[in-house]
């Protein structure tokens, strides 16, 4: 068996690797696509379910995962789907009811699935 330092060091080294390497791929993203400050990311009802489950709080973790501002977004898309799953994802609705809701321009009562929805508003030059 290790000893508890050893085991800790090398966490501590994975940690490191792990923040080097998505520091890496952001300044691919932000090269690529020209992102910049404040980062808009488009969030829906099962991403915030996984978030909630590991009580990750996502408003607090992405802007240090992105090193800058984070706006999280929603559309009322997701928020019609994530209510249709029903109480397995209450939890994840009452989140997703605080961030900024985008209209998405598809029709209130015939809600697009979250992800056709969200590739929809993003577009394919992700502007």
């Amino acid at each position: 068996a290790l000893p508890i330092w050893e085991i800790s060091s090398h966490l501590t080294k994975m940690r490191v690797k792990r923040r080097k390497h998505a520091k890496k791929i952001l300044a691919f993203y932000q090269n690529t696509f020209k992102l910049h400050e404040p980062y808009q990311v488009v969030v829906d009802g099962t991403f915030t379910q996984a978030a909630l489950q590991t009580k990750i709080n996502i408003k607090e973790q992405l802007p240090k995962y992105f090193g800058g501002e984070v706006v999280l977004i929603t559309t009322q898309c997701v928020l019609a789907e994530t209510k249709r799953l029903g109480s397995a994802l209450y939890g994840a609705l009452l989140i997703l009811g605080h961030y900024q809701c985008r209209k998405c321009g598809h029709p209130r009562d015939k809600p697009t699935p979250a992800a056709d929805c969200i590739k929809s508003i993003v577009g394919s030059l992700n502007e």
